[in-house]
């Protein structure tokens, strides 16, 4: 990580082959460093990746790990600002260019290890937690120029970053063919929670409980398929459900 760029309000220091990142202060209203040079596919080969362990959440665990364009804001958050993307630790959204947020993961716990990568053929960013690929990658994304980037936002916050495997991820075997994760996870009256795959997360959560047993049951058996059948057959079961549904809305034709 190159100094020059980190905020007041952090400090590093090196242990274990890393370079550990703490937020002393709170940050005005964040504080972020970036890494001394930018990946590459002729330095870093076909995917460049990093990974960055949380130590210490803090009070709030407003965390961010990301890539950002040389020069970023010292005191905006990585994914708020032109051009960066990011994954932020205290709500689990993904940021990119934009203060807005998009649902992406629960929110992280110490000992996480969080993963930031790219995909230089596909033109794409994707992340990891735990040495799993996590949901849908930043597609379309200007690879050249992005730099390692870390962003925290209140004291007591601690991670420590490698740039140098052995990572958790296997990044020899990387390839975002594989089926995403189911990463959303709904509360059910009874207590019980079911994991939702990105994909058809509008159709299962855009109406609350209370509607009723028999859209409650429609909502826990695409929860219950999503969860365990393949990817491709979900994904056609909830257009099938998407279509009947919209048939059955449909005004009668009047004779």
């Amino acid at each position: 990580l190159d100094a020059g760029t980190q905020a007041a309000c952090l400090s590093l220091h090196a242990e274990d082959g890393g370079t550990v990142v703490t937020c002393n202060k709170k940050g005005t209203p964040a504080g972020t460093v970036q890494a001394a040079r930018p990946f590459s596919p002729e330095v870093d080969g076909p995917v460049a990746y990093y990974e960055v362990t949380i130590k210490r959440k803090g009070p709030t665990g407003a965390i961010g790990v990301g890539l950002a364009q040389a020069g970023y804001s010292k005191t905006k958050m990585p994914g708020w600002e032109p051009v960066s993307h990011a994954w932020h630790g205290d709500d689990g959204c993904t940021f990119s260019s934009c203060g807005t947020g998009a649902p992406f993961s629960q929110p992280w716990a110490e000992g996480d290890v969080i993963g930031c990568g790219i995909d230089f053929a596909k033109r794409a960013v994707f992340l990891t937690r735990n040495g799993t690929l996590q949901g849908a990658p930043f597609r379309g994304v200007d690879t050249q120029g992005l730099h390692a980037t870390l962003g925290c936002q209140t004291k007591g916050e601690s991670v420590s970053v490698h740039f140098e495997g052995p990572f958790l991820y296997d990044v020899a075997s990387h390839s975002l063919t594989q089926p995403l994760l189911p990463v959303h996870h709904l509360a059910y009256p009874d207590g019980s929670v079911r994991m939702v795959n990105l994909l058809v997360r509008e159709y299962v959560v855009a109406a609350p409980p209370e509607h009723g047993p028999y859209a409650d049951g429609v909502r826990r058996s695409l929860a219950h398929l999503l969860a365990h059948a393949p990817r491709h057959d979900a994904a056609a079961a909830a257009r099938a459900l998407l279509a009947m549904a919209r048939a059955a809305a449909a005004p009668s034709p009047t004779s």
